[in-house]
């Protein structure tokens, strides 16, 4: 009897890392599809009871590899820019610039996973895949990021995009 609940946790511990790399591979084939995007958003930032804290809008470029901006336009203007080296923060508001290496943003800028779509970086998260919505949980949980969550089409078309902090 003992052999037999060890055989299927093993089976069953395979089967559950099969359907995150299935998950993975599906997401990372459903963005490649599209080399570069614009479009314009709306954000809502909530609290932890999920009540509506503040709401926002902008515009967001990516361009594969690497490239991308953000540009928050309501309520306050903030630009998050990657030039393909480095990821700028500028805030006019407070006439404030920042800058880190690209290259260490990924786990606090989850947007760059998009921008880059490398399956190195996919293997940082839990993926689990309904449909076109997939969840993605960092296996390291040390960051702000607790868990986002990114509808994509089959066509690599980005729906939605959610990201808990």
């Amino acid at each position: 009897m003992k052999k037999l609940a060890i055989t299927c946790a093993l089976l069953s511990s395979f089967a559950v890392s099969q359907v995150w790399a299935d998950a993975a591979s599906d997401l990372k084939s459903r963005l490649d599809k599209v080399s570069s995007f614009h479009s314009s958003f709306t954000q809502k930032v909530t609290d932890g009871s999920g009540n509506a804290v503040q709401d926002g809008q902008g515009d967001l470029w990516v361009k594969r590899p690497n490239l991308f901006n953000w540009h928050m336009t309501q309520p306050d203007e903030s630009v998050l820019v990657s030039d393909g080296k480095t990821l700028s923060f500028y805030n006019p508001f407070v006439e404030q610039a920042t800058a880190t290496w690209l290259k260490d943003a990924t786990s606090n800028t989850p947007f760059m996973l998009i921008a880059r779509n490398q399956a190195s970086d996919w293997q940082n998260y839990n993926i689990k895949q309904n449909g076109d919505d997939f969840v993605l949980t960092p296996k390291n949980g040390s960051g702000n990021l607790k868990q986002f969550t990114i509808n994509v089409g089959r066509d690599g078309t980005i729906h939605q995009f959610s990201a808990v902090e």
